[in-house]
């Protein structure tokens, strides 16, 4: 039940790194 429980959890992860690296080339942008 667990490792299922930590596969659900891990599509937010993925989300959140993507958010991450959106932001991150914003702020490359601002920057030049």
């Amino acid at each position: 039940p667990n490792e299922d429980d930590k596969k659900e959890e891990q599509p937010q992860l993925d989300d959140n790194v993507e958010v991450k690296v959106e932001i991150k080339e914003e702020e490359k942008k601002d920057e030049i």
